[in-house]
């Protein structure tokens, strides 16, 4: 029996970013003291701290489907994806998730989420079966290449694969912008692109598998 795969990615932005400029949320140092690699450096390590995220949009990718991204309210983005979910697994075994930093980032964003809409087993299914075992059922792409304590950016894991990315590589501050500037359909092109390829570097990294 074959195991199904879903390729993974989300995008999130912080609270505040939706009403006010970078400067101005909390947490954020006066943009005059910052260039702009520290501008989206400090961004994205603040999206990384607990509760400091929501989720805008999820892309998905199962087996050889086309990427898919669905973007709406975090509370209805949670019920689709459950949804989704048991709908497109088609078997007892359980899926393989494969992502670029989905262990830390995308799952736990996921997890966090489901806990915050009242989810609480899928949360539970989420934690215990991809976050606590996360060897046994996801490839996480960026700590198979660089280790558990390494970082490569998906954007410079391509040009060393050698891996076509039709997607400028956008800081999460780019992303928060778009967000603020209702450039909705960008952000979604962005993800599929996103999606696309991570399904295009797992084959890469595992020989076609």
């Amino acid at each position: 029996m074959d195991r199904d795969i879903v390729y993974l990615d989300l995008e999130t932005i912080t609270g505040d970013w939706v009403e006010k400029p970078a400067p101005e949320y909390s947490g954020f140092q006066s943009v005059q003291t910052l260039n702009e690699q520290e501008a989206r450096d400090e961004y994205d390590a603040l999206q990384l701290k607990p509760g400091m995220a929501r989720i805008i949009c999820i892309g998905t990718a199962w087996n050889d489907q086309e990427a898919e991204c669905v973007m709406m309210e975090e509370k209805f983005l949670i019920d689709q994806f459950i949804i989704d979910w048991h709908d497109n697994h088609t078997n007892d075994i359980l899926p393989l998730i494969v992502g670029h930093n989905v262990i830390k980032f995308d799952l736990q964003k996921l997890y966090e989420a489901c806990i915050k809409h009242k989810h609480y087993k899928f949360a539970q299914f989420i934690r215990v079966n991809y976050i606590i075992f996360a060897r046994e059922n996801t490839y996480d792409l960026m700590t198979k290449f660089a280790g558990d304590r390494g970082y490569i950016s998906q954007h410079n894991l391509c040009r060393y694969l050698g891996t076509e990315s039709s997607k400028d590589n956008l800081s999460g501050v780019e992303i928060a912008q778009a967000w603020r500037d209702s450039r909705r359909e960008d952000i979604k092109a962005y993800q599929i692109d996103d999606v696309n390829t991570l399904r295009l570097n797992y084959r890469e990294m595992t020989g076609g598998e």
